[in-house]
């Protein structure tokens, strides 16, 4: 006999809704054995709470800087297609501090990829303690074995003065380089994967992946997700400026010769040039030609500035033109 419910029978809509709940019930079940077994294997893999040797700051800014690693310059601008731009305000051995606006600070080594050593923003305080492979991080880049880190950060809100303490766990993968097609043209890119692990029992939390120019010593696109792979954050690095230490009339002379070689020379020409009245010399060379994703499909095409220096070393400017009604539009002050 079919058991009643308030003199009821139960109707089929009910007995739908038993075995959906069910359907969604187990796949929640299988998310949940997924997640555990992640967490199970980055515990295994890490070890809970061991945080191993820490970076060292003083140590890091008493460091030589790889021969592989870009050379950074105080006031070196890198701007983004978020309309975000990072300035470099500090560089001692392998230290470089990032001023990325909006009152926010980023004191790091110099692979972006590592997390930072410390964080200043307009309401908070953050100094992580970071175990690994210190002080190389994951530097050189590509063909490099999964790479395990443990990070704890002590967050002081500047308001309140609560610190708290937040700790994670990062597997870091940096396969061999591929050719990407990014907005400076195509590059050779390590496409280094990071995922975090975060809280007591690691479940994964996010994943972020860097295409890196190792020649640049920096990523030409970013890429954020949660743990089910919706985009958090994106951005792509539109070019590298040289920073106020360049004198304005330099650059302006410097941004005419360019213009003069997108509109001129075929992609690969090298241009050798030598301003007299700054005494700067290096060199010119459009890379790529494509069309552009904003202005109505412009004609855009990627460089490389190269401008050397007193000691013979040289530091590479790449960025990114596109023509318009009144010329090649070029970065500020160019």
């Amino acid at each position: 006999m079919t058991p009643t419910v308030g003199g009821r029978r139960p109707g089929r809509a009910r007995l739908l809704a038993v075995a959906l709940l069910a359907s969604v019930s187990a796949c929640a079940d299988r998310e949940t054995v997924r997640l555990e077994l992640e967490s199970a294997q980055a515990r295994a893999r890490v070890g809970i709470g061991d945080l191993g040797p820490a970076q060292d700051e003083a140590e890091l800014r008493q460091a030589e800087l790889p021969p592989t690693a870009r050379r950074y310059r105080i006031g070196d601008r890198f701007r983004y297609d978020t309309e975000e731009v990072h300035e470099v305000t500090e560089v001692e051995g392998q230290i470089v501090v990032w001023d990325e606006g909006g009152g926010r600070q980023r004191v790091t080594t110099f692979n972006p990829a590592f997390p930072a050593l410390r964080e200043v923003s307009r309401r908070y305080d953050r100094e992580a303690r970071i175990g690994g492979d210190a002080p190389d991080g994951l530097w050189p880049l590509g063909g490099q074995p999964r790479q395990s880190y443990n990070v704890a950060v002590m967050r002081t809100d500047r308001e309140s003065g609560e610190t708290r303490r937040f700790g994670s766990r990062l597997e870091c993968d940096s396969p061999a380089a591929v050719t990407v097609d990014g907005p400076l043209g195509p590059d050779a890119v390590v496409p280094v994967t990071c995922r975090y692990f975060s809280g007591r029992r690691l479940n994964q939390s996010q994943v972020r992946r860097y295409d890196m120019v190792p020649a640049l010593g920096h990523w030409v696109r970013y890429v954020e997700t949660d743990i089910r792979g919706n985009l958090r954050h994106e951005s792509a690095l539109l070019g590298i400026e040289p920073g106020a230490w360049l004198d304005p009339a330099a650059r302006r002379r410097l941004g005419a010769l360019l213009r003069e070689v997108l509109e001129e020379r075929v992609s690969g020409e090298v241009v050798p040039f030598t301003d007299r009245s700054s005494g700067l010399e290096g060199l010119m060379m459009a890379t790529a030609t494509f069309v552009g994703d904003a202005g109505g499909g412009a004609v855009c095409r990627s460089y490389t500035l190269t401008i050397a220096e007193g000691d013979g070393a040289a530091t590479d400017y790449p960025g990114r033109g596109c023509r318009g009604a009144d010329g090649w539009a070029l970065p500020p002050g160019f």
